[in-house]
């Protein structure tokens, strides 16, 4: 999402309460394809802070390790990073129209990419 509204011409500010961006990434091996495509557009990161308040036109940041806050100004628009879900509108209707439809991916459950793909082998190798 931060790479499409980047590539559309906003101004994105990554923040994270973590120590650095993309741990979880970095451990499935996506982090080193994904930062530099990011940075590349412009998003920028700020690591271990976290929101504080939302005004008028800005976000307060805490320092999660006790140091000064800040302020991003000009801000319009805050898109929180939460649980993903699953949609599965297509497959449902494909159900009823087709004999053998299979269900995979971030349409079953929203799981790392590492297990998305093992999946989809699995399902191809199976037909």
């Amino acid at each position: 999402l931060a790479e499409a509204l980047a590539v559309a011409g906003t101004r994105v500010d990554f923040v994270t309460p973590n120590g650095s961006v993309g741990a979880d990434a970095a451990d499935h091996l996506e982090l080193q394809h994904a930062l530099p495509r990011l940075r590349s557009v412009g998003v920028s990161f700020t690591v271990g802070h976290d929101i504080e308040a939302l005004g008028d036109g800005g976000v307060e940041l805490a320092d999660v390790w006790g140091g000064a806050g800040s302020t991003l100004a000009g801000v319009d628009t805050v898109v929180l990073a939460t649980g993903r879900v699953s949609r599965d509108s297509l497959h449902r209707q494909l159900a009823e129209r087709l004999p053998d439809v299979r269900l995979i991916g971030d349409a079953l459950a929203p799981r790392r990419a590492e297990a998305v793909i093992q999946e989809a082998e699995a399902c191809g190798r199976a037909l």
